[in-house]
């Protein structure tokens, strides 16, 4: 039997693919079909093609983007505690 997985994962890609197509248009304008059709022909908007997350505002990225506690001040926390122990 022929091994599917090349197969696989070229649909994954599509359906992801297809997925960002859809969220970058409908979050910032009206479909529009002949944009939609331009970006998945490859005729436009090649950044969709690699990047996994055009958009870097709050809602795409996350809520709590901008008043998350910093990472360095996180890891301190946890090696006090754990030298404490």
């Amino acid at each position: 039997m022929k091994d599917l997985k090349r197969a696989l994962r070229r649909h994954q890609w599509n359906v992801k693919f297809k997925k960002r197509i859809k969220n970058w248009f409908c979050s910032r304008w009206v479909n529009d079909p002949t944009e939609i059709d331009i970006a998945l022909k490859g005729e436009g908007y090649l950044f969709l093609r690699t990047t996994g997350n055009p958009c870097n505002c709050y809602m795409c990225s996350g809520y709590n983007k901008y008043v998350r506690e910093q990472k360095q001040y996180i890891k301190k926390e946890i090696d006090d505690n754990i030298i404490n122990y």
